[in-house]
């Protein structure tokens, strides 16, 4: 469905906005922003989330980010 909306996207020069707690699907958007309680931890681009994160893969970024323990 991902795959479907971003081409729809594409082919039409529109904008979805996607909410989803999937870091997978998170991880394809061109921007995002990560919330936890209502407050914004971050928003911009995949790039400028993993280098503000200190790096490494986008799913131990986001969980250091989030503060889940045993993040790496």
């Amino acid at each position: 469905l991902l795959q479907s909306v971003s081409a729809l996207c594409k082919r039409e020069g529109t904008a979805v906005l996607w909410a989803t707690h999937l870091l997978d699907e998170a991880e394809m958007a061109d921007s995002l922003t990560l919330l936890d309680k209502g407050r914004v931890l971050f928003s911009g681009s995949h790039a400028a989330f993993v280098q503000q994160g200190g790096g490494g893969g986008f799913q131990d970024v986001a969980m250091r980010m989030l503060g889940v323990a045993g993040a790496v």
